[in-house]
């Protein structure tokens, strides 16, 4: 399967996604229907400060 991948200078020190694209990552996580582990997953992940 293709896919894209990007990768943003960020924090060195915080390492976590922005809350805006962890929030894309969990809304398409629903709206394709991956399991729910993934999803789970994904919500547990702490957006950058």
């Amino acid at each position: 399967m293709p896919c894209v991948t990007y990768i943003v200078e960020g924090k060195e020190t915080d390492g976590n996604p922005s809350l805006r694209y962890i929030t894309l990552l969990r809304e398409g996580a629903r709206a394709h229907g991956l399991p729910t582990h993934w999803q789970e997953k994904l919500d547990r992940n702490r957006p950058a400060e």
